[in-house]
């Protein structure tokens, strides 16, 4: 069974390679257009890295998805860190006034 952090490494890298080929790219034609070559793409699809979030918002514009979808199953189901899913019980952003929350 994977951790929480093996299956969302999993499903990031399975959705990598997914909307890349679904929309037509090569991986250095992806690489060229972040700025980070086909080298570093070819880590994130193999799972050996993975992109920064900026990265990741400009993957989610480039292939029309949005960031959640990178973190989506076969099923459509999410996995990720439950401070994203109760972002106001999290000991981190509880401290924060409204105006700093927003």
């Amino acid at each position: 069974m994977y951790s929480e952090d093996e299956a969302i490494k999993q499903n990031i890298k399975t959705n990598l390679r997914k909307f890349r080929e679904a929309n037509g790219f090569t991986q250095t034609q992806i690489g060229i257009i972040l700025g980070t070559g086909r080298t570093t793409y070819t880590k994130w699809e193999s799972g050996d890295t993975l992109p920064n979030p900026v990265q990741l918002a400009m993957l989610a514009s480039v292939y029309n998805k949005s960031v959640n979808d990178f973190y989506r199953d076969e099923n459509g189901f999410t996995v990720c860190s439950t401070m994203f899913d109760e972002p106001y019980t999290n000991h981190f952003l509880s401290e924060l006034n409204d105006d700093e929350k927003m």
